[in-house]
């Protein structure tokens, strides 16, 4: 049965996408190129893209956020922290999303300041906004990362297993890796005379942190899913080493095909001299035993007397015996 933290992690997923596909389309529009190459429109496009990506963002950003928050409050059963920091998750993208929609009077002049330069109006410094923006988000992925810990380390289980859980929880920690290289890249692009050339990175690795956030919110679901693969492959590699019953009948098998084909190609020939000697060492055998009752043994012991008589004349020696 589907839980708040699945519709909320689905519903950051879509507009996560929404980032990838932004991304995309800012190529053709002179992304990562320089900004004198650009023509006007391309120009207007792709800062229309960037407000557009950044309201995109916060939205995809927030709701894995929260999707984390509401599995600790399903796992840990902490209603009053996980509320508090449901508000402090919220207040995030609602302050970035009003921030944004107010920072240029009038609206257009946030893309039209660059091209037109008939153009009036007023903007915040919006470089400075979206370095504040990448570390207000940080912040709050390292809070949401420590979290876990201590209660982790409360529960009633084996340390090992507590090592192990609070290991899966630590790696959520490569969002906070993406996070830091997007301010890296912000910080870059604050300080650029070419912001077209430089607001490249920004747009890949805005596009890349929510996808690792998604993986990172989804590892304690997966944990079930890692240890089955993990002893399924211990399994297969102790088979390896260890022949079943299968491989010893398979073996068997062709052993014993080997002996029927060895015994449909010999020939009538081949089985009278093999009786041949047979006979000729049960004649050796009685020669040894002598011909009187007397070298015979003791009664105690069966003995059987024959007397053989050889024909030589024909092509193949045969022996007749005679009680």
């Amino acid at each position: 049965m589907a839980r708040p933290d699945d519709w909320l992690i689905v519903a950051a997923l879509l507009f996560t996408w929404g980032t990838a596909i932004a991304t995309f389309v800012a190529i053709p529009d002179g992304m990562g190129k320089h900004m004198f190459v650009l023509t006007r429109s391309q120009f207007n496009r792709l800062w229309q893209n960037l407000f557009a990506y950044v309201n995109i963002y916060v939205i995809a950003v927030s709701f894995t956020k929260l999707s984390i928050v509401m599995f600790y409050k399903r796992v840990f059963q902490i209603l009053k922290l996980a509320w508090c920091l449901v508000a402090v998750v919220l207040i995030y993208p609602i302050t970035v999303i009003i921030t944004i929609c107010n920072s240029c009077k009038p609206l257009e002049f946030f893309w039209t300041q660059y091209t037109n330069p008939q153009a009036t109006g007023s903007c915040i410094d919006i470089s400075t906004f979206f370095f504040a923006n990448g570390i207000w988000a940080a912040c709050i992925d390292v809070g949401l990362l420590i979290v876990p810990v201590p209660l982790v380390w409360k529960l009633q289980m084996h340390l090992r297993k507590r090592l192990a859980v609070v290991g899966v929880f630590l790696l959520a920690g490569f969002v906070v890796v993406a996070s830091i290289v997007r301010i890296i890249m912000l910080q870059k692009n604050t300080q650029s005379n070419d912001p077209v050339w430089t607001i490249a990175p920004v747009y890949i690795w805005s596009s890349v942190e929510p996808f690792v956030g998604i993986i990172c919110a989804c590892l304690p679901t997966l944990s079930p899913l890692f240890k089955r693969f993990w002893t399924a492959g211990r399994t297969q590699s102790s088979s390896r080493m260890t022949p079943n019953s299968e491989n010893l009948d398979k073996i068997s098998g062709s052993k014993n095909k080997h002996l029927r084909k060895f015994q449909r190609g010999m020939s009538a020939d081949d089985e009278v001299m093999l009786t041949s000697v047979c006979q000729k060492q049960a004649e050796t055998t009685a020669r040894h035993l002598g011909s009187s009752e007397e070298d015979i043994g003791t009664a105690e012991q069966i003995h059987v007397r024959k007397d053989f008589d050889v024909d030589w004349n024909s092509k193949q020696a045969s022996i007749r015996s005679e009680p």
